[in-house]
């Protein structure tokens, strides 16, 4: 399936906004985590189900070895529209990747965290990869006409908000020119300790929401691919309650419109995102 601008086609278009906006959905409806895996993956499929999307459940893909159909087969938790994602890091795309495309129907894109294209704060990361990594994976995936998206972190440690934003812009124009078709924005939070001890000595403070909002207008306006803002928990870069409502709104329906609305505008805290 190749999405090309303006995105505004039918909803096979608009598949990874459509499921972003359900997963964030179910979090709001259940709470979490604390529920069972398999009763939030029944609850998204239902939800996406909700939404006119073609789900199916632990959909079985048969495994040939030498000729000979084996017992068991690989089970994807959730098949949506014909598409599945996997999560790969950049040093295991190879034969892998060749050999399980050969097992699906379904088309199958891979999904790769570069997080940030400085290589500085990348190396800080340990991801265990660089930038060239990234690009030689793209261009194997691109070769064998297997879709890439990619993960990117909005003011990772060791960068002012400036900064942040900066090299979050020249991270999107570096995933894209790679032909990655989807990028997901990640404001980076805390929550595993080791940012909250980063932040103690002063190398780390979250992004501002007025920093996730500039930066996937940024992305839209491009018109190159899919740009995605991570909602979750969006409460925590905001710093008005007046206006944050419309703020968190406004993101949701770009990710699923993929176009750039109005300013929203807060009497309260002087916000203009013009």
């Amino acid at each position: 399936m190749t999405v090309d601008p303006p995105f505004t086609g039918p909803v096979e278009n608009r598949i990874s906004g459509i499921v972003i906006d359900a997963a964030l959905e179910v979090h709001r409806t259940l709470g979490g985590p604390g529920l069972l895996e398999s009763l939030y993956e029944e609850a998204l499929a239902c939800e996406l189900k909700l939404r006119g999307l073609d789900v199916k459940r632990q959909w079985p893909v048969p495994v040939v070895y030498k000729g000979n159909q084996l017992k068991d087969d690989l089970r994807l938790d959730l098949l949506v529209a014909d598409r599945v994602i996997v999560e790969c890091h950049p040093a295991l795309v190879g034969s892998r990747v060749d050999r399980f495309q050969e097992l699906l129907n379904g088309r199958l894109e891979i999904a790769v965290g570069l997080e940030t294209a400085n290589p500085r704060v990348l190396a800080i990361l340990n991801k265990g990869m660089t930038t060239d990594d990234f690009a030689r994976a793209a261009d194997y995936l691109h070769a064998r006409e297997i879709d890439l998206r990619t993960f990117i972190l909005l003011r990772p440690p060791f960068m002012t908000e400036e900064a942040g934003v900066e090299w979050a812009h020249r991270s999107l124009d570096f995933a894209w020119n790679c032909g990655a078709r989807v990028c997901a924005l990640i404001p980076t939070r805390g929550g595993n300790g080791a940012l909250e001890k980063l932040a103690a000595e002063g190398f780390f403070h979250p992004p501002k929401l007025t920093s996730i909002e500039s930066t996937v207008e940024y992305g839209l306006n491009l018109r190159r691919s899919l740009v995605f803002a991570d909602l979750w928990d969006l409460e925590q870069f905001a710093d008005c309650n007046d206006c944050f409502p419309r703020r968190r709104d406004r993101l949701a329906e770009m990710n699923l419109s993929q176009t750039v609305l109005p300013p929203i505008d807060c009497q309260r805290c002087g916000h203009s995102a013009a």
